[in-house]
């Protein structure tokens, strides 16, 4: 994992050290474990944007809404109708993607937009 690159559009790498933590030219070095690496290289495959929510949705709602699909890392409720789910497997994502886009959620007058999120 040392020095791979944590996604294609960024040219930050991965450094993996031995656990301790330093400071070293004003960066610090913390050692991670293989799931926190994981979901690093795996962040714009299982973030999940949706739009066209109800406007009283909330974090309860989208937890029932998604965590059929898979395990659930982050959920972020904003107040225009917009939502943001992290999934811990991409798969998961895609899954939720295909059956929640173009679903009709009680409460909104519009069908639902699932899509890829381009960051969280």
């Amino acid at each position: 994992m040392h020095n791979k690159r944590i996604d294609s559009r960024s040219h930050e790498t991965l450094l993996v050290k031995h656990a301790y933590r330093k400071v070293r030219n004003n960066k610090r070095i913390i050692r991670v474990g293989k799931e926190d690496v994981e979901m690093i290289m795996n962040k714009n495959t299982n973030n999940v944007y949706l739009r066209c929510l109800p406007q009283n949705f909330t974090e309860k709602d989208l937890n029932e809404l998604c965590s059929p699909f898979g395990q659930l890392t982050c959920t972020r409720v904003r107040e225009n109708g917009v939502a943001f789910v992290r999934f811990r497997q991409p798969e998961n994502a895609q899954q939720a993607i295909r059956e929640l886009n173009g679903k009709l959620i009680t409460g909104s007058q519009r069908p639902l937009l699932a899509k890829l999120a381009n960051s969280f």
